[in-house]
This record gives structure tokens, sequence and C-alpha cells, in this order.
């Protein structure tokens, strides 16, 4: 059975997953944005519910994109930069 990695970057206005093997080729990879609100001058918000939906549908499209098999994928990494710690913490890809 291979062993693959999932990468995740969850950025200020989107997410980025990819998928290598042990060696670092490159097997699936998918970006997706989700919105920023800006409510009033010099304020930036954004909703959970906006960024965890984009990041499972961009894990999802980069497994399909690699054609693995799930069950393959032994270690998941998150990068990401504060704001976003909460909502990738609450909920399960």
């Amino acid at each position: 059975m291979a062993t693959y990695l999932l990468g995740i970057d969850a950025g200020t206005t989107g997410c980025k997953t990819n998928i290598f093997d042990l060696d670092g080729n490159l097997y699936g990879s998918d970006y997706r944005e989700y919105p920023c609100y800006y409510p009033n001058p010099g304020w930036v918000e954004q909703i959970p519910e906006d960024m965890t939906h984009s990041l499972f549908d961009s894990v999802r499209a980069a497994l399909r994109d690699s054609g693995l098999n799930p069950a393959d994928v032994k270690s998941m990494a998150i990068s990401t930069q504060g704001s976003v710690l909460e909502a990738l913490t609450r909920t399960t890809i």
C-alpha cells in the first residue's frame, strides 16, 4: 500500500490543497477562494462556514484529481494564518 501526504494552506483569501507521495511528487491539487466582507471602513470579516466549505471542497477536489484511494493518505498538515485556526479546529473533514 502506498503512502501519501495531504497539505492544506488556509490563507487570507483562499485555501490550497496538495497531495504528495513520500518522494515529493505532486498527485493532486486544488485552490478555492472564500469571501472577505468589509462592513465598515478599515474592517474586514470572514465567516467560518464560508471558509470550511471551501476547505472541504478543496480537499475533495484534490483527492478526486489525484485518483488515489483516500485511505492511502496517511498524514495531513495545515498551514494557516491566525484567524482561520478556529474555523478549522471546530469541524472535521
